[in-house]
């Protein structure tokens, strides 16, 4: 297939003339008006060179990587073995040098104070709990005194008495595997601390 001129027919130019020139026209009333304006548009945006849409689609995907890699992030990057954990963060670290190095030592010690305070911390949540349960039950009693007819039967505070013993004994084990856990991280953290802050 040829131009008018004698030129060969780019059939995946004008594909994409003729699908864009009929989005462009359908979002307007007016045809005629409508579809020269369409036109024009189109034929400029396909007879852009496509080498230099690749470059400045390059430009921007070099700038916003490095852009990435030059600001600082608030996440530790150090793994279990006290290395890099990942290919950003080895990047991060060549292009940030010693700013990098200085922010994980604060991060890494940042998270074991976090583990370290963390019973203080439930201590704290814990009594606030209890505090709000015990005012709770105060009241349900205030209410059954006032309203017998209301008040929970013999076994059902029974049932709920049995209910909140179990789910205690869960959230003990459970809490007790949780600082389990934290400990082994404390202790691998606490072990990177050196070589973490000897990268300074």
């Amino acid at each position: 297939m040829q131009q008018r001129d004698g030129s060969p027919i780019d059939l995946h130019r004008e594909v994409i003339y003729w699908r864009e020139l009929l989005t462009c026209v359908s979002v307007d009333s007016r045809p005629y008006s409508r579809r020269g304006a369409c036109r024009r548009s189109i034929a400029m945006q396909i007879q852009a060179p496509v080498s230099a849409r690749s470059v400045l689609i390059a430009i921007v995907v070099t700038a916003s990587v490095v852009a990435y890699t030059l600001q600082p992030h608030g996440n530790l990057a150090i793994g279990s073995d006290c290395q890099l954990d990942g290919l950003i963060a080895h990047v991060r670290a060549s292009v940030q040098g010693s700013r990098f190095w200085v922010q994980q030592a604060k991060l890494l010690r940042a998270e074991i104070r976090r583990i370290e305070t963390g019973p203080e911390r439930r201590e704290s949540l814990r009594a606030l709990t209890d505090q709000i349960i015990a005012d709770s039950r105060e009241r349900m009693a205030a209410l059954s005194e006032k309203y017998p007819s209301r008040r929970p039967s013999d076994a059902k505070l029974q049932a709920d008495a049995l209910r909140h013993e179990a789910d205690e004994i869960e959230r003990e084990e459970r809490q007790a595997k949780m600082d389990e856990w934290d400990e082994e991280r404390r202790q691998r953290l606490m072990r990177c601390e050196p070589t973490v802050l000897a990268r300074r």
